[in-house]
């Protein structure tokens, strides 16, 4: 059904329902019982219990500022978010136990997180002036989106248990963290349709999705709630609608979890409180976005690292089994084939935390996934040789654009997968920082420029950035993808066209890559493999990547550069190299031809 737009038309479902939250409160024994036979309880409480008697972490003035002097994140972001860790493994901890004896530390980091000046992150605060919140600013971020669900999470759980002066004092936080610049403001960059500018898709439904959810569950006036849903809905209408109609994600996997989570935690509530009547999970096209994990895979939880995804990010396990019962879509439930015995309580955010007991349930994890599938709007094509095998070889490959949300500057670019190895590989994203949002500097970055990826440099030239560097003809045919890439490169490159043709060669068990390029005049190709992989020197034309064989015309001039070691989002540091394939001299055109075989006949079983 289509969701009421009408904020009059919801406030008369809002009166005429009395729906409640899945969420237990704390005097709801029997339910806090029923969760808390989850394998993760004792997890949780375990948690609890290690920082229960901690110091808060702090959060001094200067650590704010640190952003805007330096441009590091993760100095402010790591403390900030350690807190909204301990309030919610407390919380919990207490509701799974009822004994009372987590209150007092609860309180106490309730009161730490309402004394800060801001829930805003520093790295959002683009209208502080130098670098400081104003009081009096209203402005909504992802992170004070999802501080607004989490108080108010804590106290619809624990309620009486809680003093009601820190009660009293988070509704005030709210309304004016979260609900009143939500119904203010129409101007906040993440708001309105795609038309109108929207650059980071994910934002709409946390920011909007998440600070309404808190209003359902604190704001008693029918008519103001009404007022906030209407304006959520509208948010999350343009969420949806940003989406092409293939379902894919530019963004990759990690922000279409980011983004779908907060969208179904959202319909989640409304639907709860309006008994079904407002379920925006039930829209048309959600079901083709719900797909789309599912429709990439390498092979169960592991994903081609496009975009600013990481290299262990896996789908919420929860999240999966919500979306494929709600949705009847068992291939969700396929992609973490993991028992309640098996799981550990996921390392996300505090309304993530939660919902991992809300909508954990077994299923049925049999379904495979398809041989191939190709996303022909996203432009996204992964060919599987044995589905469901482990260690089965799988190829993914995109074309798009180097102007997609969150982007690199990647067109063309591959991953070869042999079960959970990626001998060619994407590097993902970096630590975040505001160098790494600077498109100045951005690109220099192997990350994100295409240096870092498994693309064509072209008379030394790389990609380019923006919407108009972008795959042309691209065709899919069966395990074929084909494109001409010359576009990308800007035209001091010299290049007419670049085809890039890359098959899953289901009877030889085998990648086949040819790089095809025509100059203005004559010009030099050179075609780039990423690789993490111990690279062995089989002799003239023969490389070994791990256990990936790579097999080429022995004139080839090779190449191995390292790139500078690479520090994750998650703080590790990874090593990869460039190995470099290109002709000898310059010529009008020129062809490169690369074959990658498992190395043992095991990797294509």
């Amino acid at each position: 059904m289509s969701s009421p737009r009408s904020a009059g038309e919801i406030a008369r479902i809002l009166r005429e329902t009395k729906g409640k939250a899945s969420l237990p409160v704390h005097a709801d024994r029997q339910a806090w019982a029923r969760l808390a036979r989850q394998h993760i309880a004792s997890e949780v409480i375990a948690k609890a219990e290690a920082v229960r008697t901690k110091a808060i972490p702090p959060l001094p003035l200067t650590l704010f500022l640190d952003y805007h002097r330096t441009g590091r994140r993760e100095g402010y972001e790591a403390p900030m978010d350690a807190r909204r860790d301990r309030l919610t493994w407390m919380a919990l901890a207490e509701g799974l136990e009822g004994q009372g004896r987590f209150l007092d530390p609860i309180h106490d980091m309730l009161d730490a997180i309402l004394t800060e000046p801001t829930w805003v992150v520093p790295a959002h605060g683009g209208e502080f002036t130098d670098g400081l919140p104003l009081p009096e600013l209203q402005v909504i971020d992802l992170w004070s989106a999802m501080a607004c669900l989490l108080v108010a999470e804590v106290d619809h759980m624990l309620g009486d248990s809680l003093h009601p002066a820190p009660r009293a004092r988070l509704r005030r936080a709210v309304e004016a963290r979260g609900v009143a610049p939500l119904l203010a403001r129409d101007d906040m960059f993440w708001m309105g349709a795609r038309e109108m500018g929207r650059s980071s898709p994910n934002w709409a439904p946390v920011c909007a999705g998440l600070t309404a959810a808190a209003a359902i569950y604190l704001e008693a006036d029918c008519d103001r709630l009404a007022a906030v849903l209407a304006k959520a809905l509208r948010e999350l209408e343009h969420y949806l609608a940003s989406f092409p109609p293939d379902g894919g994600c530019a963004e990759g996997v990690g922000y279409w979890e980011k983004g779908v989570f907060a969208y179904a935690c959202f319909a989640d509530l409304i639907a709860a409180r309006t008994e079904g009547r407002i379920d925006p999970l039930l829209a048309p096209h959600m079901r083709q976005v719900a797909r789309f994990p599912a429709r990439i895979q390498l092979g169960p939880q592991r994903y081609p690292l496009f975009s600013d995804n990481v290299s262990n990010r896996i789908v919420q396990t929860a999240l999966l089994r919500h979306l494929g019962t709600r949705l009847e879509l068992p291939e969700l439930h396929a992609l973490d084939p993991c028992t309640d015995a098996e799981r550990t309580h996921t390392l996300r955010y505090p309304a993530e935390q939660i919902r991992d007991f809300l909508w954990w349930e077994e299923a049925d994890t049999t379904c495979q996934p398809a041989p191939r599938d190709w996303l022909p709007d996203t432009q996204i094509f992964v060919a599987r040789l044995h589905p469901g095998k482990s260690g089965a070889l799988a190829l993914a490959a995109k074309g798009g654009t180097n102007g997609e949300p969150h982007n690199h500057n990647d067109v063309g670019s591959f991953v070869i997968s042999l079960g959970t190895q990626t001998p060619v590989a994407e590097i993902g994203a970096g630590l975040y920082s505001r160098q790494a949002f600077d498109p100045a500097l951005r690109y220099e970055m192997p990350n994100y420029g295409s240096h870092g990826h498994s693309v064509p440099e072209v008379n030394g030239h790389r990609q380019a950035f923006g919407h108009a560097f972008a795959a042309r003809d691209v065709t899919c045919e069966g395990d074929r993808l084909l494109m001409d890439i010359a576009a990308t490169y800007p035209r001091q490159a010299g290049v007419k066209r670049l085809i890039r043709r890359l098959v899953l060669d289901r009877p030889a068990g085998a990648v086949h890559l040819r790089d095809q390029a025509e100059f203005v005049a004559t010009g030099e190709l050179t075609s780039v493999l990423i690789t993490q992989a111990t690279i062995e020197d089989l002799g003239p034309g023969h490389l070994a990547l791990g256990p990936l064989l790579v097999s080429f015309d022995p004139a080839l001039g090779v190449e191995i550069e390292a790139l500078p070691p690479i520090t994750t989002r998650d703080g590790r540091t990874e090593r990869f190299q460039r190995i470099c394939l290109s002709p000898s001299g310059p010529t009008g055109s020129t062809e490169i031809n690369v074959t990658f075989l498992p190395r043992y006949q095991g990797d294509t079983q």
